[in-house]
């Protein structure tokens, strides 16, 4: 979670027009190139908000930094800074809004999505190739997902990877990296745009049963989250394997 003066540079930052906002990492950045380095970081949150500690600095350095790298991609910063917050504890505020669509089915959110994907995705690719080697394929894909060694694997050593506070839960900010490099890569794969904020949110929500409260995974809802993304991933390979490209160029 962030610090308090963390979460007060963020809504000072976010009251503010977004082009505003990106022209002062604009002057900043030396290269043009889009990235900042930690510094140059501090130097303009320290402008945009002076109160904050080296301390908080760090904190939202570290949690804007989603890859890892000591370097900062500020288009991705204004992504995060400006997606959807894990909303209002309150019901009657918009994020109880977003809790009822979801009980409703407005919002999928359904343990076991993943294998709705898998299913969604044998019936898309059935009319493009050989039916047998399409429910092949997704039959190696939906064993390996739901085996016991992928399933000890997420929720031992990547959950608590991925879970930076150590906390026993994963929030939104902490499953960002993952959700928009593996939708990253299914776009690369498949020539497709990259994907939005909204489109990474939407992910995070679905597979957001409320069992650990709004906007906080466990270890079960966090699994079928990585499910969900590596079906993605598995569905944009899909024409790259020598299953069906055997038949493409028979």
């Amino acid at each position: 979670q962030l610090h308090a003066p963390c979460k007060l540079a963020r809504k000072r930052l976010t009251s503010m027009a977004l082009e505003d906002v990106r022209q002062v990492f604009r002057t900043w950045d030396k290269d043009g190139n889009g990235m900042i380095s930690k510094k140059e970081f501090t130097g303009i949150i320290l402008r945009l908000s002076p109160d904050m500690s080296q301390e908080d600095l760090d904190v939202l350095f570290d949690a804007a930094d989603i890859n890892d790298d000591g370097r900062l991609n500020y288009e991705e910063f204004f992504s995060w800074l400006w997606a959807p917050d894990e909303g209002p504890e309150n019901p009657n505020d918009n994020g109880g809004a977003e809790v009822i669509k979801a009980e409703q089915g407005t919002i999928p959110n359904q343990h076991g999505l993943w294998e709705g994907a898998v299913s969604d995705s044998r019936a898309k690719f059935s009319d493009a190739y050989p039916v047998e080697r399409v429910n092949q394929y997704f039959d190696e894909v939906q064993a390996r997902l739901g085996g016991q060694e992928y399933e000890e694997h997420v929720k031992g050593t990547f959950f608590n990877r991925v879970d930076k506070n150590k906390d026993g839960k994963v929030d939104f900010q902490e499953a960002y990296s993952l959700i928009r490099k593996s939708l990253q890569c299914a776009a690369d794969i498949t020539g497709s745009a990259k994907p939005t904020a909204e489109e990474i949110r939407a992910a995070f929500d679905a597979h957001d049963e409320f069992s650990s409260g709004r906007g906080r995974m466990g270890v079960d809802e966090f699994t079928n989250l990585c499910r969900y993304l590596q079906v993605r991933v598995a569905e944009a390979m899909l024409p790259l394997s020598s299953l069906v490209r055997a038949d493409a160029t028979a």
